[in-house]
């Protein structure tokens, strides 16, 4: 088979990017070698980052028909960092050299990273001689990322097949502690079948389902059935407590919870119906691969091989596809009942909203009525006093020394002094017009600056009181 024109490009961003991604201390590294037929137990053997050479440079391990697996794992689960899919275990030129010693495909590099991290992506490829026999076939295998760290799965998987030998040599990363017990039972069950190209691809195909099914499906699913159950939308029996607490008596916080769970399940639902589809579409490339295999020309040994359980391999595919289907159809079930919920509990948070209002309407009303009430006294008193108040400014005008009584001329004679009272009264007045106006604005400022440094009308903030309101 001609080189890949593709295969600088494949490792370019790990290149360039080398000196961030490269974590010498993350990793642990070990490796898997199992014969077919053989009934022992499979060993993991621990190996050291020097060691790895070594080990690389003793394959293939044994002549006959077998597997011998790299093993490479987060030294600690669940990082937190975005870009984790992107470490790199070792340096690029020295991962590029270890995949050409190992015959490993280079597009590895590109998928393990951004080429298929998100979504999942599946290689394969044939290698030929001269004559045009298989001489190797090559599989790569990048499992999406899940919603979070708690679901993720950073696998990638490098295999390829010697036509030759039967043995398949690869190099697996991200597999947790768990995966590995899974792993090495499960090459122990197949140890008759490990010299087909196909039994590798498969088992990591059943951890892949196993793991989006039993441990990621189930308990999102039974975690939502359960507060599905304290809603009340469900035929499930409740208990003396939660049919009293229903929806209609939540405070404020037990709808923002609710809702940001069932938030919460639909992104998981949502990253593991993608999952779902990519394990069946998985699936169904090897079932095509292995229709294909009888239509491929192998040297005697890898034809032998080959030719060997294609039909029972072929029903269990085509098995676990319509499984997979049906996990896939049962998320999209489980995210509809999720969407109703939602749209319950917005329905009744709406309803309550709007009786609130109705109740804070009346109160409302009640208080203009109090006021209304308490303004007819206030009302009287001004009608009383415009009655009396240009008599009683008349009088006390009289009343001043400015003006006396002549009795021989029975004239009233006004003092020369009288435009002293005008001018200190609109003096006076318009001194107290100012400075009840400095005094009005002082207040206002006073008020605005207090506001601002609450926070007050720039954003409006839902506490204790709301939960109150919606609880009268």
């Amino acid at each position: 088979m001609d080189a890949d024109p593709f295969e600088h490009w494949y490792g370019s961003q790990m290149d360039e990017d080398e000196d961030t991604n490269f974590k010498a201390d993350e990793w642990i590294f070990s490796t898997i070698s199992h014969n077919v037929g053989s009934v022992s137990d499979v060993v993991e053997k621990g190996a050291e980052r020097e060691k790895v050479d070594m080990w690389v440079d003793s394959q293939p391990s044994s002549r006959s028909p077998g597997v011998d697996l790299m093993l490479v794992r987060y030294a600690k689960m669940n990082h937190k960092s975005l870009n984790v899919y992107s470490w790199l275990p070792f340096r690029a030129q020295h991962f590029r050299n270890i995949f050409q010693r190992l015959h490993l495909p280079a597009q590895h590099f590109h998928l393990r990273a951004t080429g298929g991290a998100h979504t999942g992506a599946f290689v394969f490829q044939t290698h030929r001689d001269s004559v045009g026999k298989v001489t190797r076939l090559d599989f790569l295998i990048r499992v999406g990322h899940g919603s979070s760290t708690r679901f993720s799965s950073r696998w990638a998987f490098a295999l390829t097949w010697d036509a030759s030998l039967g043995r398949t040599t690869g190099f697996l990363e991200g597999l947790s502690e768990t995966h590995m017990l899974e792993l090495k039972a499960l090459l122990k069950s197949c140890s008759p079948h490990l010299g087909h190209p196909l039994t590798i691809p498969e088992i990591l195909l059943h951890i892949v389902s196993a793991t989006l099914n039993e441990r990621i499906r189930i308990p999102r699913e039974n975690e939502f059935y359960e507060l599905e159950r304290r809603t009340g939308l469900t035929q499930m029996m409740q208990t003396s407590a939660e049919e009293r607490h229903t929806m209609w008596a939540w405070s404020f916080h037990d709808f923002q919870r609710t809702t940001t769970q069932a938030n919460k399940f639909n992104t998981v639902l949502a990253y593991l119906r993608r999952r779902f589809r990519f394990a069946s579409h998985l699936a169904e490339r090897l079932l095509q691969i292995n229709d294909e295999l009888s239509l491929l020309d192998f040297e005697e040994v890898g034809m032998k091989i080959t030719r060997e359980g294609g039909h029972q391999r072929r029903e269990r595919l085509v098995n676990r596809i319509g499984l997979l289907q049906s996990y896939e159809h049962q998320t999209e079930c489980v995210q509809k009942r999720i969407d109703n919920l939602k749209t319950v509990l917005y329905t009744v948070l709406s309803q309550i909203d709007s009786k609130n209002q109705g109740k804070i309407a009346r109160i409302n009303l009640q208080i203009a009525q109090a006021v209304r009430n308490d303004s007819i006294p206030m009302r009287t008193i001004a009608y009383v006093t415009l009655l009396f108040l240009p008599g009683a400014f008349i009088a006390a005008i009289f009343g001043m020394n400015f003006f006396q009584f002549d009795p021989q001329t029975r004239e009233l004679i006004i003092a020369k002094s009288f435009w002293q009272f005008w001018a200190l009264v609109i003096s006076v007045t318009i001194l107290v017009i100012v400075i009840w106006n400095v005094w009005v604005y002082l207040e206002k400022k006073a008020e605005t600056d207090f506001r601002k440094k609450k926070g007050f009308g720039e954003e409006l903030q839902i506490g204790e009181s709301d939960a109150d309101i919606l609880e009268m």
